[in-house]
């Protein structure tokens, strides 16, 4: 009986430490570009609410740094703005949304700058309006 008691409890803890903490942004400290949550670096989820039920940006954290994917929301709860973080810079494939959901804006960020690509923007019924071509120096 004693084992497996010890067993369920090993099995909670194990499920339970493996959770992901999440909570509200305003529960981190910024300093220098690093979150905090009481005087730790940061790793988990952090959200920002329109309201009880709704959220507005959602982003990842590891070792105190936006690490993930950061995820914005229209108060409709559609996808407004999606891009990529490393180590805390952007990185990978950016895009934001109309608030009927066509692709807006879609570009390409390399380790916090857009790369030498093109920057393409659309109509709200998802035409292609514009390709900026991207040169950095």
């Amino acid at each position: 009986m004693k084992k497996h008691l010890f067993l369920a409890l090993l099995i909670v803890l194990l499920i339970t430490g493996c959770e992901e903490k999440r909570v509200q942004l305003s529960e981190l400290e910024e300093s220098s570009g690093f979150y905090y949550l009481k005087d730790k670096p940061f790793t988990g989820a952090a959200v920002v609410m329109y309201d009880e039920d709704n959220i507005k940006e959602e982003m990842e954290y590891k070792d105190g740094m936006p690490h993930g994917i950061w995820k914005s929301y229209y108060e409709n709860g559609k996808l407004s703005g999606e891009v990529k973080y490393i180590e805390g810079l952007e990185h990978g494939i950016f895009k934001s949304y109309h608030a009927n959901g066509q692709l807006e804006m879609e570009g390409n960020y390399i380790k916090g700058k857009l790369d030498d690509s093109s920057l393409k923007v659309y109509y709200e019924n998802g035409q292609l309006r514009t390709d900026i071509q991207i040169l950095n120096p």
